[in-house]
């Protein structure tokens, strides 16, 4: 593990007293190669007159036209959101937006178990036949890319159809009148890290300034919508699919931490108290592991439409309900996965002692678990993995839904287009993908998409490294104005990683196992002024060890702890090793 360097610069001193931050804000700045004077303040500054205007986003002002033409003639539109729960926020998103307008848009999310990703035929047929008038327009959130056979079918319809997505494009494009797509050919490479939430976002940012422009506030009967009151969704749906938290997401998530505390959202509002979210701070971590899995946990089940109807619903009664039903899905969902857990990782060990280089594994599971099974597959043995849940179609033929994730350095995309002949449909990221193969190819897909992984990573797991930016004690970290600092340094995620710090010499006072079967360790540090407190998740195993020593040397982040009203900061320990190491 190599040592860093924890001294301070004369430049890197100068820049800390010109922002009026601690020197260790600027040191960990200076490690992300956030160096000069304007790209700090760009970074601790991301205020949204930096964003880049939505006419330089491709297709937004032809699906501008679309839909002022669709109000204009008082066509139905419908939108078509992903059950996840960057699907969920940016259909919330735009139908919000329409409302504010004074133009209500209906909405379709489909049924994970049932329907499956993205759009479907059945339903379109369904929608057809429920539409009065002409020129009925869908906009599609965070899907469609991929659907190819379905967007031909809504135009055979008669469907006018706006496809806005952020999956990988590949070379087949869908037939639609307008694709807004960051990953599009000719999209400025500004726009390629957003979500589909913030593609959604650009879309109404554009129409907003398109129905300025042409006098449709003038009259004051609608008020201007503030954009900003919108950044709540973006700033949900763009931690919880991990896209890098760079550029454009940083401004767009930053201004959405502010919204969350700002904008009187009373669905919003009843599902932040649902995770004990009450003080005027909020993380990414509370996102990515409080807020996010209640909204996921209603897609993954088969109700994403009640996740919907909380972000928009303006009923305080309503919402608490909703909250609360959102909370015991979740916990529903936590029970499925434990489960399924527990049987796949035997079968992944078994896979990977008979030398195979990923796992690929297919069984009775439940559709809404398996892709965060797979996550924690590639936690515990750090190589690529699929998880298929078994199905079975009209005609009793077996079909497997599967869920990907991948590890650093494997692009699972680019090897699912290898394998192309295996799969009936697929679609996804760099690092996660959904895909559908018959139970015919398993075997055949299997050894191919193993052959391919072997290639890159030569068999061996891609181990996860704990490497840490500054040598800063506990105390330094936990006291004075460091810990209220770093929270400028926020929101954390994928591209902009929480600090990590290394202090050679804690001395625990008290050390106890918590958890299922003391998974975890929870330990209280001495310090000068006060004692902290720390917890290590799955870190159990090692109390004995601790317990035999007086001293430890510690990789560890700051971690927001909320219980009931209360938040309190702790150590998240991520490594405990003896002094020296």
């Amino acid at each position: 593990m190599q040592k860093k360097n924890g001294t301070c610069s004369q430049d890197q001193l100068k820049l800390a007293r010109e922002f009026r931050v601690d020197p260790i804000i600027i040191q960990l700045l200076n490690k992300r190669d956030i160096i000069s004077r304007d790209d700090i303040d760009d970074f601790l500054n991301p205020t949204l007159a930096k964003l880049p205007p939505p006419k330089q986003f491709q297709g937004i002002q032809e699906a501008v036209e679309l839909i002022i033409r669709a109000i204009r003639l008082k066509s139905r539109i419908i939108i078509w959101g992903d059950y996840d729960v960057d699907g969920v926020t940016g259909t919330a998103l735009l139908v919000n937006f329409f409302r504010s307008i004074g133009v209500e848009a209906e909405y379709h999310i489909p049924d994970r178990l049932t329907d499956g990703y993205g759009l479907n035929c059945k339903t379109l047929v369904q929608l057809k036949k429920e539409t009065k008038g002409d020129h009925p327009l869908i906009i599609t959130v965070d899907c469609g890319i991929s659907n190819f056979t379905e967007t031909k079918k809504a135009k055979d319809l008669g469907f006018s159809i706006i496809v806005t997505d952020h999956h990988e494009v590949s070379e087949e494009i869908p037939v639609a009148d307008v694709i807004i797509n960051p990953k599009s050919p000719n999209v400025h490479d500004i726009f390629y890290n957003l979500a589909g939430v913030g593609v959604a976002f650009y879309l109404v940012a554009g129409l907003r300034a398109e129905l300025d422009r042409s006098g449709y506030f003038e009259e004051g009967k609608i008020q201007l919508p503030n954009m900003k009151n919108f950044l709540s969704f973006v700033a949900l749906g763009s931690i919880a699919d991990m896209v890098p938290l760079i550029g454009i997401n940083r401004i767009l998530v930053k201004g959405g931490f502010e919204a969350l505390l700002e904008y009187q959202h009373t669905g919003l509002n009843a599902l932040l108290e649902s995770c004990d979210i009450h003080s005027q701070l909020i993380t990414g971590d509370d996102i990515g592991f409080s807020i996010a899995p209640k909204i996921n946990a209603a897609g993954r089940i088969g109700k994403a439409q009640k996740a919907l109807e909380l972000l928009l619903c303006f009923d305080l009664k309503k919402s608490k309900q909703l909250a609360a039903s959102l909370t015991r899905m979740n916990n529903t969902r936590r029970k499925l996965t434990r489960e399924v857990f527990a049987e796949t990782q035997d079968r992944a060990k078994r896979l990977l002692d008979q030398d195979d280089c990923c796992v690929v594994l297919e069984g009775e599971y439940h559709p809404g678990v398996v892709g965060i099974v797979a996550s924690q597959l590639v936690d515990r043995y750090r190589v690529p993995v699929i998880v298929f849940s078994r199905d079975k179609e009209n005609n009793g033929n077996i079909i497997l839904k599967g869920s990907a994730r991948s590890v650093e350095g494997v692009n699972l995309f680019k090897i699912l287009q290898k394998c192309e002949r295996f799969l009936v449909k697929y679609g996804g990221h760099r690092q996660a993908a959904g895909l559908t193969i018959s139970n015919d190819n398993f075997e055949g897909f299997k050894t191919i998409f193993n052959q391919h992984i072997l290639s890159i990573t030569e068999g061996k797991p891609i181990q996860k490294s704990f490497e840490f930016d500054l040598d800063v004690s506990v105390d330094k970290v936990f006291s004075g104005n460091v810990i209220r600092q770093l929270q400028l340094l926020e929101p954390y995620g994928v591209g902009n990683r929480q600090p990590v710090f290394r202090d050679e010499k804690t001395e625990p006072v008290q050390i106890n196992t918590v958890g299922n079967g003391g998974n975890h360790i929870k330990v209280r540090f001495r310090g000068k002024q006060s004692n902290q407190n720390g917890i290590g998740f799955g870190l159990g195993h090692q109390l004995t060890e601790m317990r035999e020593r007086r001293n430890h040397s510690i990789i560890y982040s700051p971690m927001l702890s909320r219980f009931k009203k209360s938040a309190n900061w702790q150590v998240k320990i991520l490594s405990i090793h003896p002094p020296g190491l």
